[in-house]
Formats: structure tokens, C-alpha cells, sequence
């Protein structure tokens, strides 16, 4: 398995080895493969903390294999709640934001709702707790291609922190969200896409996403449980 103490030793001393920027395919045993699909193509899903990139990315990739773009908050707010995530998160919780978010997830991993060609298939960009529910964790984990946006969380923060917009409040540190969620991230991804401290060259980071996207996917078809994949991005 790529979880015991071996197989997680080899990938950090490799990825430290290489500069500390690496992607690699954790695929746990009992995982199932992808649902068949039909007629319907890939719907790759990115998951990770706010502030690592996922919108950025998902275009990319969406980009790089002409496809669209479905960015669930942005979806949310326009065609769910019909109004901005903080303002329905003051009026009425967290827990209701939750259960909303997680039934628009069901509704395009399961039904394809809001996939504008079902045929081509789409990139999903999550908001960064949607891993807070059960149930979408539980989702995530039955379907593939789901990537792992692990931007180290010193670099999380200094976007957060420089952010002016504003965003609903999480309620504890993100250093102790990021602990908290990143077994959960591990566990409803079978991908990682994983950048060295410090890195901002988003022209390359773009081009390393989009190409490993496409590897990604491949792979998401072979029964292998590790892949290790260097990527070097400064």
C-alpha cells in the first residue's frame, strides 16, 4: 500500500531529493476504479486549501484539453443559493453552506448537472472545504481523476493574508485547518500535485499542471498503487 511507513518515506526522501516538487499517484487498494462513464467523458475534479491554486489550475487544464471549467462556488452562488457564500453563510451556517455544497457535488459527479458537453467532460474546481462532509468525501473517493492541490501552506498563507477580498471567516487558524483536512485531501484523492515552497512561476506551473494532467488521467486507468512523477518548478 502507498500508505505504510515505507512506501511514504520513499516519496518524501525523493521529493526532497528532487527539490521538494513532486507529484505522485496515491492509490489505496481498496479504492474502486472509475465508474463507467458511458457516453459521458472525464470529469476531472481538483480539491486542495483555498489559496492553492485550483481555479488557476483548472483553467489550465481545461485549457490545455478544451474543455469547460465548473467552478462549484461560482456555481453556487449563481444558480444554487442565489446569492454570495457569506451572505448565506451569515444568515444561516456553516452546516447549511455545507450540505448545499454537497449536493451540487453529487449532482455533477452522479447526474452531470451543470457539464455544459457531457461528452468532453469538464474540470471541477472545489471549494476547499468540501472535504468537511462525509458523504463528499465519500463521493470523491468513488470517483477519478481527483487531484490533490498541495501548495505548501506558508505560500497559502501569504495569499490569504495579501487577499483584499473578502471571505467568509473559517473559524480557526488555517495552519490548523490544513493539518485537520490534509488526511481528508489524502484520502478522496488518488493524485497529488505538490509545489516546493516559494514557488511562483505560474506560466510554468500552468504548463507542469496541464501535462501532468494528461499523464494523470492516463493513469487513472492502470491498476498501479505508486507512480512517482518529478516535477521541477521554480
Amino acid at each position: 500500500s502507498p500508505r505504510d511507513g515505507r512506501a511514504e518515506g520513499a516519496v518524501t526522501d525523493a521529493a526532497m531529493a528532487c527539490g521538494g516538487c513532486f507529484s505522485f499517484l496515491r492509490r489505496d487498494g481498496a479504492r474502486p476504479e472509475a465508474p463507467p462513464r458511458g457516453a459521458r467523458g472525464a470529469v476531472l475534479v481538483l480539491v486542495g486549501m483555498r489559496g492553492a491554486g485550483k481555479s488557476t489550475f483548472s483553467k489550465a487544464a481545461a485549457r490545455a484539453a478544451k474543455r469547460q471549467v465548473l467552478d462549484l462556488d461560482r456555481v453556487l452562488e449563481e444558480k444554487v443559493i442565489g446569492c454570495k457564500i457569506r451572505e448565506f453563510v451569515d444568515a444561516n451556517g456553516w452546516a447549511a453552506f455545507r450540505a448545499k455544497e454537497a449536493e451540487l457535488l453529487e449532482d455533477v459527479l452522479i447526474r452531470g448537472a451543470h457539464i455544459a458537453d457531457p461528452a468532453a467532460g469538464c474540470v471541477v474546481a472545489t471549494g476547499g472545504g468540501v472535504i468537511e462532509t462525509a458523504s463528499s468525501v465519500e463521493l470523491l473517493r468513488r470517483h477519478s481523476p481527483v487531484v490533490w492541490i498541495d501548495r505548501h501552506i506558508d505560500d497559502i498563507m501569504v495569499c490569504l493574508e495579501g487577499d483584499g477580498a473578502y471571505r467568509p471567516g473559517l473559524g480557526e487558524p488555517p495552519r490548523d485547518i490544513y493539518r485537520r483536512r490534509r488526511p481528508l485531501y489524502e484520502a478522496c484523492s488518488d493524485f497529488t500535485f505538490s509545489m516546493r515552497r516559494g514557488a511562483d512561476n505560474w506560466a510554468l506551473l500552468d504548463r507542469r499542471f496541464a501535462h501532468f494532467v494528461e499523464w494523470a488521467e492516463d493513469r487513472a486507468r492502470d491498476p498501479a498503487n505508486v507512480v512517482i512523477v518529478p516535477i521541477v518548478a521554480t
